[in-house]
C-alpha cells in the first residue's frame, strides 16, 4: 500500500478514488469524503444531517441570513427537558417533574411519556396536569401490563397554555385508582420538547430576529429610542473585520458595540457605525415584523 494512501473512513479505498467514483460525497471539493471532514472537525455539521454546514448553505438547503457560516436553524434555541424514570407509578404513588428556570415557548410543546406499569385496562391510566391545571390523559388506550419495552404516549400543549405555567412548571402525573403501583417495577418518564422564544428568536418563527429586524439592537421587538441610543453610543465604532474598510473609519469608539454596524454583516459590513446605519435604523422605526 503506498505511503500516501489515505482512507479516512476505513472502506479500503483511497479517499480520492471514493470521491472520483462517487462512492462518498465531497460537496466542498477538497478530495476528502464529507463524513471525514465532519468527523475530524474540518467541517461543522450543526444539524447532524451528514452534510457540512458550508455545503448546506451553498446549496440553499439551509438558510444563513446573517452570513456567519452557521445555518440559522442551529442558532434558534430548542428546549429538551427529560425527567428520567420516576418510580413507582400507580394509585397512591403520583409522580412530578419540575422544569426549573425554563424559557418561554414559541411553538407547541410536546410531552412524550414512557411507562412500564399496570395499564392494560381502560380504567387504568395517568392524568396529567401542570401546576394543577389538567392538560390530558395518557395510557388509557393501547397500553400493557408490565411490557418488556415501555409503552409510549404523547400530549401536545399550546405555547400560550404552557407559558402561563412559567417560570417553573410542575408536571404532575397521577395514576387512576385501578393502577397497582406494585404489579411490577413500575415507572413513568416524560420528555418535554419545544422551540423557545429567545432574544435570538423573539417571535418563535425559527428565523433569527437580526435577519428580520437588524435595527432592533436590544432585541425588544421594536426599533425605537433605545436602539437609537445604542447606535449613537457606538458611532463610528470599527468592526473586527478581517478585511477592514479602506480608508478605515476615523474617530472610533471601542469595538464592544460593533454590532450596531447594521449595514452588515448580512449585506456588506463597512466597518463603521455612521450615517448609513442611522438611515437604516430610522427607515425601520417602529415594531418589528
Amino acid at each position: 500500500m503506498p505511503a500516501d494512501f489515505e482512507d479516512c473512513n476505513g472502506k479500503g479505498l483511497s479517499d480520492e478514488c471514493e470521491v472520483a467514483e462517487g462512492t462518498s460525497a465531497d460537496c466542498n471539493e477538497n478530495f476528502i469524503p464529507d463524513e471525514c471532514d465532519i468527523a475530524d472537525g474540518t467541517s461543522a455539521d450543526c444539524n447532524y444531517n451528514g452534510i457540512p454546514d458550508e455545503c448546506d448553505i451553498a446549496d440553499a438547503t439551509s438558510v444563513d441570513c446573517d452570513g456567519n457560516g452557521i445555518p440559522d436553524g442551529c442558532e434558534v434555541l430548542f428546549v429538551v427537558a427529560e425527567s428520567g424514570e420516576l418510580s413507582p407509578i400507580g394509585a397512591g404513588s403520583p409522580q412530578s417533574f419540575t422544569i426549573a428556570g425554563t424559557s418561554e415557548a414559541g411553538s407547541d410543546v410536546t410531552f412524550s411519556f414512557t411507562a412500564i406499569g399496570d395499564f392494560v385496562a381502560t380504567n387504568e391510566f395517568v392524568d396529567v396536569d401542570i401546576n394543577g391545571v389538567p392538560v390530558g390523559t395518557v395510557f388509557m388506550f393501547g397500553a400493557s401490563d408490565c411490557p418488556a419495552q415501555p409503552d409510549a404516549d404523547q400530549l401536545i400543549l399550546s405555547a400560550e397554555a404552557f407559558n402561563e405555567a412559567l417560570p417553573d412548571p410542575v408536571i404532575n402525573m397521577m395514576a387512576s385508582s385501578a393502577v397497582d403501583p406494585n404489579l411490577c417495577s413500575s415507572f413513568i418518564a416524560v420528555t418535554v420538547e419545544y422551540q423557545a422564544t429567545t432574544v435570538g428568536d423573539m417571535n418563535g418563527d425559527g428565523i433569527i430576529d437580526a435577519c428580520e429586524c437588524p435595527a432592533d439592537l436590544n432585541g425588544d421587538g421594536a426599533v425605537d429610542a433605545f436602539d437609537l441610543a445604542i447606535l449613537l453610543g457606538a458611532w463610528c465604532s470599527a468592526v473586527n473585520d478581517p478585511n477592514p474598510p479602506s480608508p478605515p473609519c476615523e474617530n472610533c469608539f471601542p469595538e464592544n458595540l460593533a454590532f450596531a454596524d447594521i449595514s452588515g454583516p448580512a449585506s456588506a459590513p463597512d466597518g463603521c457605525v455612521d450615517a448609513f446605519d442611522l438611515t437604516l435604523l430610522l427607515g425601520n422605526w417602529g415594531p418589528c415584523p
